[in-house]
This record gives C-alpha cells, structure tokens and sequence, in this order.
C-alpha cells in the first residue's frame, strides 16, 4: 500500500515497505461508516422513528515513523497544516479523499526513526476514483485500418452510448460539449435524453465552433468559455438533478436539432464509495 498527500504545494509519499522515507506502520478510519441517526420517541407508540439520518464527518488515523530528522518531520507538519488530498493506491484500486484538517503529533524526536500519528478529518466522508472516466456522448468514431479494404465507410457518428456507475453511491458528473461547425438558420438546440429513466435534459443553445459549454451537475451550473453562465438557456422542463446518474448501467442519447451543428460530447465522474480497506 501506498499513500500520496497532495495539495497546490507538493506532495508527499508513504508507504508500508521498509524503504519509505515515511513508513505506515497503521491506518484506520477507511471502513464503511455508520449512519447518525434521528430519532423520534413518544409514549405513544413502542421504539422509536427514524426521520432522518446522514453519514458523518469521516476520522482517519495514521501511525508511522520518518527519517530525515527534525526537518523531515518539520516539512511533513508544514504540509499538513493545509487541506490536501489523501491518495490510495494499492493492487486492487486506486482511490482518494478530500482531508479538510489534519493534527500531527510526533514523538522520540532525537532517535533515527522519529514516530509520529496523525489523525485527519474528512469533511466529505466519501472515497473517490483517483482517475477520472471519460465517456464520449456524442463524436466521430474512425472506422479505417490497416485491414479496411475500399471501398469503405472511414467513419460513423455515435451519439448514445452505455454509462457504467461501478460505486457504490450515484453520481453527479460533469459533461463537456465543444461546439463545431454550425448549420444554418437562428436557433438551436442540444438534447441529452435519458433512456433508462426517459428523462429528458434540453439546452436551448447553439454553441460557436470550438466554444466549450461545461455542465457541472453537482455544482449547478452550466458555463460557456465564450458567455460565461447560461444556466438560463435549459428549457422548463429540464434538471440538471436530472442527470445524475444511479449505480448501475444508465444509457444516455445525445442529439443536436437546427444550427446546433456538429458537435463533440462527453461525459466524466468518479466513482464514489463507502469504503477503502486494504
């Protein structure tokens, strides 16, 4: 097992091996949590209703020793004085987490091997893919090769393609769309129809070329590189909330109408889960 902290100032490596600068020597806190609950009681009925409940803010704790001395152990507190990102990586997966605060504690300072223990807190209680997926919805796929014997298609447009949400919670993704050439006429729109739920998401917008227009659903916002927000330009009877997408295989078409014209869509999330033992 390996750990990387990693913010806008660096990084910094761990690992479990003898020939770390930074041994782990225990890690707890990366199990699935238990919920906090809400309660309702009364004399009137036995036990007890739940009417709410949530995940909490996630503890990790990390034990370990460093070489390098008082200013190993001075570097490594400096960087843990700002949020960072706690990377995972092992054989089976490679997964992070948002580290909102971090108290570090050191101890037999004037030995080779100094200990030390921290202990992070996580205001997202979640792990996440360290990769991101990217997905295309709708592009131009070349169909020529070495074996293509003419005459022959050299390429087809796809427009509908196959989510997979392998997580363990749903997810709010980010879609990019970069406009292309555009067809004729004053209006236009671009259509991302949901066909496992037949829900459908309308951008009333036509895109010039190379304008990137960037969905992000769990910030609600819709952003062009050229206007800025035009969150206003999805029609009445769309969501964003409507693109989120469950655990499973969701299927997605994608289409332009009038001078939408060409253009490239994609779609990309993390997997979320409850857990990262190793």
């Amino acid at each position: 097992m390996e750990l990387i902290l990693q913010n806008d100032t660096g990084s910094i490596n761990m690992s479990g091996s003898a020939g770390c600068d930074i041994r782990i020597t225990s890690i707890t806190g990366l199990g699935a949590l238990s919920y906090e609950r809400r309660l309702l009681t009364s004399y009137d009925f036995d036990g007890a209703i739940e009417s709410g409940r949530r995940m909490p803010v996630r503890s990790i704790s990390i034990s370990g020793d460093l070489t390098g001395g008082v200013s190993r152990a001075a570097q490594l507190s400096r960087f843990c004085s700002e949020p960072f990102k706690l990377i995972i990586i092992t054989t089976r997966f490679q997964r992070e987490i948002n580290v909102n605060s971090c108290e570090i504690v050191f101890s037999d300072k004037n030995r080779a091997f100094i200990k030390f223990a921290m202990s992070l807190s996580c205001d997202d209680p979640y792990f996440y893919d360290a990769n991101e997926t990217k997905v295309g919805l709708y592009y131009i796929e070349k169909l020529i090769s070495d074996k293509t014997v003419l005459p022959a298609v050299f390429s087809e447009r796809v427009n509908q393609n196959t989510i997979t949400v392998s997580g363990d919670r749903s997810i709010e993704p980010i879609i990019t769309i970069l406009g292309g050439i555009r067809n004729s006429g004053q209006s236009g729109e671009i259509v991302i129809e949901n066909l496992s739920t037949d829900k459908t998401f309308t951008l009333a917008y036509t895109p010039q070329q190379d304008e990137l227009i960037t969905i992000d659903v769990s910030k609600r916002t819709i952003t062009s590189s050229i206007n800025g927000n035009i969150i206003e330009k999805i029609t009445d009877d769309s969501f964003l909330s409507d693109l989120e997408l469950p655990v499973g295989d969701t299927l997605l078409k994608t289409m332009n109408y009038g001078s939408a014209g060409e253009i490239g869509a994609y779609i990309i999330y993390k997997n979320k889960y409850i857990e990262a033992l190793v």
